[in-house]
């Protein structure tokens, strides 16, 4: 394994580690829990867990609860990076729908962000073609600053 690629993989896992940290002990309320009216959270929606994302996404931003955080890490970025560049997923979940447990949550996460980094070590040193065209709507110039900036928000 390259320098480069090793130097990327040590910071994803060190945001990893902290992300995954800082959701110990995480439970239900504080997990659901609203800062401010009219955040963007998970709610119920017929059969189903969803997340608040309207088309026209309001300037400034909500609010978001630590539930929607989660969501967007792992479905929003996660999964749909891991399904342009290595055509796996790890929470099997798509579009807005999610959870409304956090420990639920935090190991869609977890298996998130480990099948998106499974992906980059099994492209070896060619991942950086393998992401690069079909990086993020937002990406940067550089690959490895979006690949690592998810997980560490």
């Amino acid at each position: 394994m390259a320098a480069a690629l090793r130097s990327v993989l040590d910071s994803f896992d060190q945001s990893r580690d902290q992300l995954l940290a800082r959701l110990v002990g995480l439970d239900d309320t504080e997990y659901l829990w609203e800062p401010a009216p009219n955040c963007w959270t998970v709610r119920r929606e017929g059969d189903g867990i969803v997340a608040d994302l309207p088309e026209d996404e309001p300037r400034p931003a909500p609010f978001t609860t630590i539930a929607w955080r989660m969501w967007h890490i792992a479905v929003d970025y996660m999964d749909s990076y891991s399904r342009r560049a290595f055509a796996t997923a790890g929470t099997g979940l798509t579009g807005l729908a999610f959870v409304d447990r956090a420990q639920q949550a935090t190991d869609l996460l977890a298996a998130a962000i480990e099948n998106f980094r499974r992906g980059i070590i099994d492209r070896g040193d060619g991942v950086w073609d393998t992401l690069g065209p079909t990086g993020a709507p937002t990406r940067s110039t550089h690959t490895s600053t979006w690949t690592c900036t998810p997980i560490a928000s």
